[in-house]
């Protein structure tokens, strides 16, 4: 896979994961969208969680929930993040899309990983 995830909202580093959830229920008046992405910053060896949110077909709120340099935290909060929303706000996941990342392993030598999950 040699496609590039698209730029991170900070405009710093690339999506490599994203996770777009939706919770529409008209009799409550729900019509909203929750948008989680993975970026990873090469140059720096970072990982970023962020979120997106608001109503169907605005371009909503951003927050960055989650950072740090272990990929594997920064992804156990982003479990936390999704459960959230996913089995107490009622909300139901409709797109997951990844793309590879080129990172470090714990020997500082750089890898190239398309299944990383």
């Amino acid at each position: 896979m040699s496609e590039r995830g698209p730029k991170a909202n900070e405009g710093k580093g690339r999506v490599v994961q994203r996770m777009k959830l939706q919770n529409v229920n008209p009799s409550k008046g729900h019509n909203k969208f929750y948008q989680v992405d993975v970026s990873f910053d090469k140059p720096d060896d970072f990982y970023c969680v962020e979120a997106t949110w608001g109503r169907i077909g605005t371009g909503g709120t951003y927050m960055v929930k989650a950072q740090g340099k272990n990929l594997d935290d920064v992804l156990d909060d982003m479990d936390k993040v999704l459960l959230q929303k996913l089995f107490k706000r009622g909300y139901e996941m409709i797109d997951i899309q990844r793309w590879p990342i080129e990172a470090r392993d714990d020997d500082g030598d750089r890898f190239f990983d398309e299944d990383w999950d």
